[in-house]
């Protein structure tokens, strides 16, 4: 079983009994598993000496929220980590070689028709041939931009595979699903097959004549460039010793299903039209699926979900899948039936060994009770030690730099006066994109100075004066953790930065005051415009100086008027270049508007971590003064309410499993753990097992194994319905 860090410590701290059962079983072990790793040894220690020499040995590999987050598992399948796309595209073959045929059928008559020198047949023959090849470049172009959608996303889907921490220990264990680049028939025209083939005439016309189909051309590439983003980023053997018999992937996940799913598989499917997310995943293919549907409450499993998903981890983990229950490529759902009540008398016989426990050391510390009500610190003087809120400042250099992500611009009344706009505004915008990229890496930065200078040195309070607080401030302490634990999980915590969202947002607003300044005219053609219009308005005045010229009361009165005219002609001009240097300027503003945004978002992530991580700091403060009491260097007592402290946590995950905290009689005759409890250790506190052993019917009612829990009815397994 390989699992991540943090489903480790929760069974261990929640259901040790699982934890106990897996090291009874000497064919069960449980690895932790580090996602983030590159190395198969730093990412499953351990698994080369467990796996050394065994003959057979399977895995199954959980994928949990903390493992992957909540995004996944909140998916109809949570294996599925790229954007899916379907195996192959209609690229509109048919019709377009269909043309083909009568566009070569016509050529051929054409030859014939130069032959016999009928030119009215030439003529005629010479549009139809026309005519018809017009229409296939349309649908080439049609076909052609589907084809490159088609090789981007595929591509792409390799890089993000390539990233899937699953992907990678699986391809690690397994070895690559494509340990050989793909072959092709050497009857193929070279030209298909190079690296960079446009989608055009000649493509098609290869194609055509070749007696292929550009689904099969297509496959073959992406088949090539599967092996090579392999290659690329894998070794393409298993790095074991000796590979796995079975891998199977268990992923947890959140997901309810609606009315529309309902009815969409009750249709009629064919199996190849089953959801093709292995291919896209890059994953290998004798690897199998297997989900476990879970419910959460604020960001931690329900108690009975919990308590039904560790024990089925448990059984797929000690038990083979029977031959045949679940095919390679196909993804399953299991579940678990567990009877409430038989589960209430297994722990019931826990809690009280644990309450027996509890009594005991209760009346040890009343022997050594050495701190009185005298000696406890005042109130006031405890909250401001031990209750003082942290302060964590994150901060990036974002005021001194803003200015520097910020455009500036001089506008004239034409795109060249009085400097050229469109060499002015590309040298600044590739300089502010360099700039921000270069900046996005200083939120990163900020953390982690904040993590490394404030955020450790406060993380933990060592004072004497914590075992003068009493049972009182105590209390209230742990009353603070548990409302800082809640604290942490209601602050909002996105991604500091989003480097494609913004990058798109970016050259959007460049593109438009691009476009604004190639539509805006030179200097030169304004003022050409200008006098043609100045010119060609001051003719028609003309007959008007003409019929006056005789008359120079008239003349005068008619000079003055030409001029007014004149005159508002230029100021409706000037002013038309005033309303399109205005709109122009708009698009400027909106660009560092636009910037000024995206560092104000990046700015108020900051401050959401600055919060997040102060009250993270007051968590552990106060669990700090719980592990300052657990300390050798004092007396028994300390260590008592140690081990006092243990034995509560446990009672109370006991407690949470079921709705309503557990009754247990005080007076029942179960023994007490028989630990040395003046020893500062931190004790398993087993969970009691009769020796007896319960049938449970396992994935088929044909198949049964023996458990050493009889709170377990039924573990069944179904396939699901995922369809393309």
């Amino acid at each position: 079983m390989i699992c991540g860090k943090e489903f480790y410590k929760s069974i261990k701290e929640s259901h040790s009994h699982i934890l106990d059962l897996m090291s009874r079983n000497k064919d069960c072990a449980l690895l932790t598993w580090n996602p983030e790793a590159d190395t198969l040894e730093e990412g499953v220690p351990g698994l080369n000496d467990v796996t050394k020499g065994q003959v057979e040995w399977r895995a199954v590999i959980l994928n949990d929220a903390d493992t992957f987050g909540f995004d996944h598992i909140n998916n109809q399948n949570p294996f599925d980590k790229v954007d899916a796309i379907p195996a192959l595209y209609n690229f509109g073959e048919t019709q377009i070689f269909e043309l083909f045929d009568e566009y070569y059928n016509v050529k051929a008559r054409l030859d014939k028709a130069n032959s016999a020198k009928d030119k009215d047949v030439i003529k005629k023959l010479q549009e139809t041939e026309k005519s018809i090849r017009e229409s296939i470049e349309n649908l080439i172009a049609e076909s052609a931009a589907k084809i490159d959608e088609y090789r981007r996303r595929k591509k792409e889907n390799h890089l993000k595979a390539c990233e899937n921490p699953l992907t990678r220990l699986a391809i690690w264990m397994m070895g690559a699903p494509m340990e050989e680049a793909p072959t092709v028939d050497k009857s193929w025209p070279e030209e298909l097959l190079a690296e960079e083939c446009p989608v055009d005439w000649n493509y098609y016309e290869t194609v055509y004549k070749a007696r292929l189909l550009p689904t099969e051309v297509e496959q073959f590439r992406a088949e090539t460039e599967k092996y090579k983003a392999i290659c690329d980023s894998f070794l393409t053997g298993s790095l074991l010793q000796k590979k796995p018999k079975e891998v199977i992937a268990l992923s947890e996940r959140l997901l309810k299903r609606s009315e529309d799913l309902f009815d969409q598989v009750k249709e009629p499917h064919e199996e190849l039209e089953y959801d093709n997310f292995c291919d896209d995943n890059l994953y290998p293919l004798r690897m199998k699926y297997l989900l476990f549907d879970v419910e959460y409450d604020n960001k931690h499993r329900t108690s009975a979900s919990n308590l039904g998903f560790v024990s089925f981890v448990y059984m797929l983990s000690a038990n083979e899948i029977p031959d045949g229950c679940m095919r390679c490529e196909r993804v399953y759902n299991g579940t678990v039936k567990i009877n409430e009540q038989k589960a209430r008398d297994f722990f019931t016989r826990y809690l009280r060994k644990l309450n027996a426990t509890k009594k005991v050391l209760l009346n040890k510390l009343r022997h050594y009770q050495t701190i009185t009500i005298d000696d406890e610190l005042p109130k006031d003087e405890a909250i401001k030690i031990f209750e003082t809120d942290a302060e964590i400042k994150v901060e990036s250099h974002l005021t001194t730099e803003q200015s520097e992500l910020l455009a500036k611009y001089k506008i004239g009344l034409s795109r060249d006066c009085p400097t050229e706009e469109e060499i002015h505004w590309k040298t600044q915008v590739d300089e502010i994109i360099k700039k921000f990229i270069r900046f996005l890496r200083e939120p990163r930065r900020a953390l982690k100075n904040a993590v490394k200078k404030d955020f450790r040195h406060q993380t933990v309070i060592e004072d004497e004066r914590i075992f003068k607080l009493g049972e009182d401030g105590l209390e209230d302490i742990e009353f603070r953790i548990q409302e800082k634990e809640q604290q942490m999980v209601e602050t909002v915590t996105n991604r500091l930065y989003r480097t494609r969202e913004y990058t798109e947002r970016i050259e959007k607003a460049d593109g438009e005051v691009r476009e604004q300044i190639a539509r805006r005219m030179t200097k030169k053609k304004t003022v050409c415009i200008g006098l043609i219009v100045f010119f060609a308005y001051l003719l028609g005045f003309i007959p008007l100086f003409v019929g006056n010229m005789n008359n120079h009361k008239t003349l005068v009165i008619s000079l003055i008027m030409t001029g007014i005219c004149l005159g508002l002609m230029i100021l409706v001009g000037l002013i038309f270049l005033l309303v399109v240097r205005y709109k122009h300027k708009k698009h400027f503003e909106n660009f560092n508007k636009l910037m000024e945004g995206i560092l104000s978002e990046i700015e108020n992530g900051l401050k959401s971590f600055s919060k997040y991580l102060g009250h993270m700091c007051d968590f552990m403060r106060g669990v700090s003064v719980f592990n300052y009491l657990r300390k050798p260097t004092d007396l028994t007592p300390k260590i008592l309410k140690k081990h006092l402290y243990d034995i509560q946590t446990r009672i109370d995950s006991v407690n949470g499993l079921f709705v309503s905290v557990m009754q247990v009689d005080d007076k029942s005759d179960e023994m007490p753990y028989n630990y040395d409890f003046t020893k500062l250790v931190d004790y398993a506190y087993e969970v009691p097992y009769d020796e007896i052993e319960s049938v449970v019917e396992f994935i088929t009612s044909e198949n049964y194994v023996t458990v050493p829990i009889d709170y377990m009815v039924k573990v069944s397994m179904t396939r699901e319905d995922l369809y393309d």
